[in-house]
């Protein structure tokens, strides 16, 4: 199974002002750059809230839904929920017997995944912007040493926008 992970943030690596925050500040340059990659995928994995903020977009692929919240477990149409007190998510992804997993957020999922060293690639979008707070890309209080392998750099547009392609 390979696992990609797929974040945007700003300069000063905020990925949202706050928990609702949508991604309609990121380029459009970016979100063909997603949207064209989420059909490589045969699950999208999102975490609660970044579900909430973008149930449209997420709806319209095979979507897991990572929660700590008490929700019940099991599927709405292409959608389905996975409690983390629950299970283990490697098993639970194992269990789908899916190929490609994209992994797009937020704070929680990307921290858990990146100490886990449960994924092979990592692309981050960085959108010229510093917003001075907000939410970052690996929870605060958590120890993450993960050690990447540069892949490519592309600049997305006139602005500025660079995507980072790394692999694990």
């Amino acid at each position: 199974m390979r696992i990609d992970l797929f974040a945007a943030m700003t300069v000063d690596g905020r990925i949202a002002q706050h928990e609702y925050h949508g991604n309609d500040w990121t380029s459009s340059e970016d979100n063909a750059f997603l949207r064209n990659a989420m059909e490589e995928y045969d699950l999208i994995v999102v975490g609660f809230r970044t579900f909430q903020v973008a149930s449209k977009v997420f709806s319209k692929y095979p979507c897991l839904v990572l929660t700590k919240e008490e929700v019940e477990e099991g599927e709405e149409g292409s959608v389905s929920y996975f409690n983390y007190n629950k299970g283990d998510i490697q098993d639970r992804l194992k269990a789908l017997e899916v190929e490609r997993v994209a992994v797009l957020g937020g704070t929680f999922v990307y921290s858990d995944f990146l100490k886990r060293k449960l994924f092979d690639n990592l692309y981050l979008t960085i959108e010229p912007l510093i917003w001075g707070s907000g939410l970052p890309l690996c929870d605060h209080g958590q120890v993450i040493e993960q050690h990447l392998t540069f892949v490519e750099a592309k600049t997305l547009n006139k602005q500025g926008t660079v995507l980072l392609h790394y692999s694990a």
